[in-house]
């Protein structure tokens, strides 16, 4: 099955498609604006270990963010309210480097726990972009069971 691979456009010194998001290898382009319409979502899933997880996926169906395991259902609910109130606020995010060289960043509750990490990223830049990604998409996503 063929992995669809979504990359946005950053780069302030590509004229081609600024503010575009494109499907590789589909040859589709989105604008932001029609990417703004499409709402994000959680999906809450129990792993094979019986943990409850929740991942945060964007519009274009991209994880952008992903939870530890909760030993109950409500718990793993309780984690998604937790971001769902602190994927605003830009001060509760985190960017750090990891011992691989990559960066990656984690939202915080108000009192300092971890609730969602990201998949780690070449640059900060990327890592920066997945908080904006996070902000917008995190606050009302709607939350799925997977």
């Amino acid at each position: 099955m063929d992995k669809a691979v979504f990359t946005i456009d950053m780069d302030e010194n590509n004229p081609g498609c600024k503010g575009c998001i494109e499907r590789a290898g589909k040859g589709t382009k989105q604008t932001a604006q029609e990417e703004n319409t499409m709402a994000g979502k959680f999906e809450l899933y129990q792993d094979k270990a019986g943990e409850y997880r929740f991942r945060l996926k964007a519009a274009n169906g991209e994880i952008i963010g992903q939870s530890e395991g909760y030993s109950s259902k409500s718990a793993a609910s309780k984690g998604i309210a937790s971001v769902q109130v602190n994927a605003g606020a830009e001060e509760q995010y985190e960017v750090k480097e990891g011992k691989n060289g990559k960066t990656y960043f984690n939202l915080k509750a108000k009192n300092h726990q971890v609730i969602l990490s990201s998949q780690g990223y070449s640059s900060e830049s990327g890592a920066r972009a997945g908080i904006k990604s996070v902000m917008k998409n995190g606050v009302d996503g709607s939350v799925v069971e997977v």
